[in-house]
């Protein structure tokens, strides 16, 4: 079967021919029925780039359907967003032979996207309210399927989102409405498929998906982590009231803090980060009180923790006392995001004992940035880390890091807390105050274009010099920089 596509003043149209040339059927791309939709009117230009994606400019705005997987995309202007289209009037769209796409507007310039830049992806708040977050500001980010994906943002509750049709749709379930406020921190999907959370409120709340049920338990402070261990208890990570610990089969619900006589409490009263590794050891990071980890059984009535932290003049010790987020690599070894950069969790055995110690990796080191929120693993090892200066991307064997800032596409330089998540096709989710940046790992890859250097002026001592003009009794210039050899 043939087929084109046909751009009108009402908008686009996906026209299919039979194998006699005769229209077979024609298909309205504004239609909220259509597989592909393509919100746009009064279409100008069109062009289909290297890779197959067909651009189209129109006066409300910029789209980009991908011919083999039908994954589309529409960009709007937007002023609080810099990356965003200049204008939304637009007359024209060519595609250069550096596989840069120039988009031409009516009033604000000529805006340009790189094919070559790095594949990421950002949802955000937009008018589009199927393709829109509730809010820009991504509190935390759950899920295991990208059919299923729950992002939680601090004012707008928690959305739904879902991979459709080659692009991310967003939904806004029923009972958020039975939410006591929308401030989302924290959310942890459990086995069963509960979706538990926390908000600014001294409680953590849960919904049955499947019956739209919302249920609460009151308890002291804002709930900042949740996770669920493999004896099903539900652990949460207050902001300062210490440890709780909740048993799903009989609604106990136990309370640990610090306490300054006993050298085996919780080292701090708050907590930001549980982790259970594959041995079944629940890992607490806390913020001022290092790395706690839980010695005895984790069902006892009275816990013990040991605490390893940060020591003055040792370098060998945990770089810094807050501990944003943990996990176990696939080589079994425990690296934590911190305040202070990234640490490796060392541990040597010998005839008197066993010695643990941290290798740090800080700014000095090419991290974008020292505070670390989010850390994953990809396919190949390497370590995707949100900070407070963009993305970076570390390969443990090589010890050598990448970084991706907005000028790579990212959502913004800025992330957060809890905002981190793979799902089971390896995509990887990062959120911050811009909404979500999603991409494949194995997708990143750089431009192999290199560009030709053109000369434009010539500076002696900061002062440009023209042609014919002498310096120090002769000229330097007998011609055009451009045409000088």
């Amino acid at each position: 079967m043939i087929s084109g596509w046909a751009p009108l003043r009402m908008g686009l149209y996906h026209v299919t021919f039979d194998k006699s040339g005769k229209v077979s059927g024609v298909e309205e791309m504004a239609s909220p029925q259509s597989k592909i939709h393509m919100p746009l009117k009064r279409i100008e230009k069109m062009i289909v780039d290297r890779f197959g994606n067909l651009w189209i400019a129109s006066r409300q705005g910029l789209g980009r359907i991908n011919l083999l997987s039908g994954q589309h995309t529409v960009y709007f202007a937007d002023v609080n967003d810099r990356t965003s289209l200049s204008d939304n009037r637009l007359s024209s769209v060519y595609e250069d032979r550096n596989g840069v796409v120039w988009i031409g507007t009516e009033t604000s310039g000529v805006n340009r996207v790189d094919l070559f830049q790095k594949q990421f992806f950002t949802i955000r708040k937009n008018p589009l309210p199927q393709y829109s977050l509730s809010d820009n500001y991504v509190s935390a980010i759950v899920g295991r399927t990208d059919q299923l994906i729950w992002v939680s943002t601090d004012g707008g509750g928690i959305d739904r989102l879902m991979y459709h049709n080659g692009t991310f749709v967003v939904e806004k379930p029923a009972w958020n409405n039975q939410l006591l406020n929308k401030n989302i921190l924290s959310m942890f999907e459990g086995k069963d498929g509960t979706l538990w959370f926390g908000s600014t409120r001294n409680a953590f709340g849960r919904v049955n998906v499947a019956t739209g049920q919302v249920s609460y338990n009151f308890i002291f402070g804002y709930v900042f982590s949740i996770q669920e261990d493999s004896s099903e208890n539900i652990w949460l990570g207050t902001w300062g009231s210490g440890l709780y610990r909740y048993n799903k089969k009989n609604g106990q619900l136990d309370n640990y803090r610090k306490d300054y006589k006993d050298s085996t409490s919780l080292s701090s009263d708050i907590v930001i980060a549980i982790y259970e590794d594959r041995n079944n050891q629940l890992w607490i990071g806390t913020k001022g009180g290092g790395l706690c980890r839980i010695m005895n059984d984790a069902n006892a009535e009275k816990l013990r923790f040991e605490a390893y932290t940060n020591k003055y003049n040792d370098t060998l010790s945990l770089s810094h006392n807050d501990v944003f987020c943990i996990l176990q690599s696939s080589k079994g070894d425990l690296w934590l995001g911190t305040g202070g950069g990234l640490n490796k969790m060392l541990v040597k055995h010998t005839p008197t004992g066993t010695r643990v110690y941290f290798k740090a990796y800080t700014e000095n080191d090419g991290l974008p940035n020292n505070t670390i929120y989010g850390i994953l693993e990809d396919r190949e090892g390497n370590f995707w880390m949100s900070t407070n200066k963009g993305l970076s991307r570390f390969n443990p064997t090589q010890e050598r890091f990448t970084n991706y800032d907005i000028h790579d596409g990212i959502q913004s330089n800025e992330f957060h807390l809890n905002a981190y998540l793979q799902d089971d096709k390896g995509k990887m989710y990062f959120g911050g105050s811009g909404g979500i940046t999603v991409f494949d790992p194995s997708a990143i890859q750089y431009n192999p274009f290199i560009p030709e250097v053109i000369l434009t002026a010539l500076k002696i001592q900061g002062n440009e010099i023209d042609v014919n003009q002498e310096f120090n009794g002769r000229v330097v210039l007998t011609q055009s920089i451009n045409h000088t050899k």
